[in-house]
């Protein structure tokens, strides 16, 4: 049997998006928003410092490719922000 790594993709990314999703229950939508928006912020200055000393390079362009900025970098962020917030008892969700 031949090993697919677009399949574990794929199966990372909808479990991911469902344990966001999980977490994010409650959250009222402008607080959502500015979570995503931190995460795009976080991301692309994270990826911009690792590329500038070629830590790692973009195949097409000097930004990140579009995946990362629409779906990994917003869905890592909500899923660490909502098991922080449920390991401390936040009151953002009292």
């Amino acid at each position: 049997m031949v090993h697919n790594i677009k399949d574990d993709c794929l199966i990372y990314y909808i479990s991911l998006a469902g344990f966001a999703i999980l977490m994010q229950a409650g959250v009222p939508l402008t607080e959502l928003l500015s979570f995503i928006l931190a995460a795009w912020i976080v991301g692309g200055i994270s990826e911009w410092i690792g590329a500038t000393p070629r830590l790692w390079h973009f195949r097409t362009a000097a930004f990140p490719p579009l995946f990362l900025f629409l779906g990994c970098w917003p869905l890592e962020f909500l899923v660490i922000r909502g098991l922080a917030t449920r390991m401390k008892g936040s009151a953002t969700l009292q």
